[in-house]
């Protein structure tokens, strides 16, 4: 995996992964404030996700399967086409259903079914394949007719685990998902999510993706929920000035994304930050240059669970219960 040498931190590893990672988000990372000003043709068609209940069926009112949890970010075994099992990383930053390494959709056969516009994040966009599976199977939880983003994941995925691609957040959109860090498992089940309930947000769709209110002092950001980062909050790189940083920005190196090199620095938040009813001080947080959307990921959910609602866009982020 490239990595600069300008960094000494063992987490760049991880971090990379997630940047690369960002390569399959589609015009996601892209959105922020100004999502307005993005020109048409960066805005990548979301395949249709499975809005009909008949394209996703439960072995049980609750289907409970177990996760594993590397570098903070949960991962999951699953199977194409009866084929498998497989591992994914579960990424609510994945503006697709599914995103799987183009060599594993070769051996399986998948049928090309078209191709999309893709980026990185950092402004770069390439085309890429859209293939057919016909059944994604999670153990209990069964998804039909998926499109399917293909790339080259050997280029993120470690030797020691390797996974073949990401489980986006489109393909929940029939249920109600929760991803438990604490007790490491994800449940699905039909249902919703009350608004009046403590720690549950309505969430802006922003391409696809979640985005929530998250309060740093007097001002408020929209959010993305992402657990493809091991990261926890992340800004952009024009909002370094903005908030109200403790003492200087730390040089942490640099990454590669698949298309693009980003310098990293760190920081610590002076203000108080809130999100779904969570409260933190002294924060750290993360500038990119290109610059990347405010972001929360998973340093920041690691005793938590995030509930998903995405029929009725509502998002929830509760302490773990034991």
């Amino acid at each position: 995996m490239p990595i600069s040498s300008r960094s000494g931190h063992a987490v760049v590893q991880a971090v990379a992964a997630a940047l690369i990672l960002g390569a399959l988000i589609a015009v996601g990372a892209l959105v922020a404030s100004g999502a307005s000003a993005l020109p048409k043709h960066l805005v990548a068609p979301v395949p249709q996700p499975h809005w009909s209940s008949e394209l996703t069926t439960l072995d049980f009112q609750r289907v409970d399967v177990p996760i594993s949890v590397r570098d903070g970010t949960p991962l999951v075994h699953a199977w194409v086409n009866g084929q498998g099992p497989y591992l994914f990383l579960v990424d609510t930053g994945c503006s697709f259903p599914l995103a799987l390494d183009a060599t594993v959709a070769d051996q399986l056969g998948l049928p090309l079914i078209g191709d999309t516009d893709n980026t990185d994040g950092a402004g770069r966009v390439e085309i890429r394949e859209l293939r057919g599976v016909e059944a994604l199977d999670l153990g209990g939880v069964r998804f039909a007719s998926v499109a399917a983003l293909t790339d080259d994941f050997r280029f993120v995925a470690p030797d020691d685990k390797p996974f073949v691609g990401l489980i986006g957040f489109p393909l929940f959109a029939d249920l109600l998902t929760s991803i438990d860090f604490v007790d490491d498992r994800l449940t699905f089940q039909r249902g919703s999510l009350d608004l009046g309930d403590d720690h549950v947000v309505a969430y802006e769709d922003w391409s696809g993706l979640p985005h929530v209110p998250f309060d740093i002092g007097s001002s408020t950001v929209q959010a993305l929920v992402d657990t493809g980062s091991p990261l926890g909050l992340s800004l952009p790189w024009e909002a370094r000035d903005r908030f109200g940083i403790q003492g200087e920005l730390r040089d942490a190196g640099s990454v590669r994304t698949v298309y693009a090199e980003l310098d990293w620095w760190r920081g610590t938040m002076g203000e108080r930050c809130v999100v779904a009813g969570h409260e933190f001080a002294g924060l750290d947080v993360n500038f990119f240059n290109p610059s990347s959307e405010p972001a929360i990921g998973c340093a920041l959910l690691e005793d938590k669970i995030v509930i998903i609602d995405i029929a009725n866009e509502r998002l929830a982020i509760t302490p773990a219960v034991h």
